[in-house]
């Protein structure tokens, strides 16, 4: 009960970092494409049970409908939950203190979002479809880059922090 509390805290912190980053990203990076919450859904996946994480990344996905135009509302919240179940039972492949971990499955979560979405759009909006080189853009070279935004941004601060940590203890 008390590391649930600990981890509960912890990614309640990450949330917010993830928010900071968001808001930054979109004032400085607007043309660039970035899925800036899912390194923070990935470690959600890895450390808590099925039922906090069906929660967290619900809340997450209306956020993320409430700050976006792009689609119709509760579609974030609907494919988010539908790769998180898809990804869930995945997590067990990995190891979860690996440094490889994060950066691997936010690549294989935003692969999966991405490909979600497009089936989506494909289905229900009015849209011309893609051409083959805008889905290569937009399944695998978002996906690298999200896997490049994790490590920069999740692993080596987490890393970092983890670090002085361990020098504090060892100093008092």
């Amino acid at each position: 009960m008390e590391r649930t509390k600990k981890e509960l805290r912890s990614l309640y912190l990450w949330f917010v970092y993830s928010t900071l980053l968001f808001l930054l990203g979109a004032r400085f990076l607007h043309s660039f494409t970035l899925s800036y919450y899912v390194p923070f859904l990935v470690m959600v996946i890895t450390r808590l049970d099925f039922q906090v994480t069906l929660k967290t990344v619900l809340f997450v996905g209306v956020w993320m409908d409430l700050v976006s135009s792009f689609h119709s509302l509760g579609v974030y919240p609907l494919i988010l939950l539908a790769t998180t179940c898809l990804l869930y039972r995945q997590r067990r492949f990995f190891f979860r203190d690996s440094l490889s971990t994060l950066p691997l499955l936010t690549g294989l979560f935003s692969l999966l979002f991405h490909l979600l979405l497009l089936f989506y759009t494909a289905l229900f909006e009015a849209r011309p479809p893609m051409g083959r080189s805008s889905l290569f853009n937009e399944l695998l070279v978002t996906s690298l880059f999200d896997m490049v935004y994790a490590t920069l941004f999740f692993v080596l601060p987490e890393q970092l922090i983890q670090r002085v940590t361990k020098i504090r203890r060892q100093t008092s």
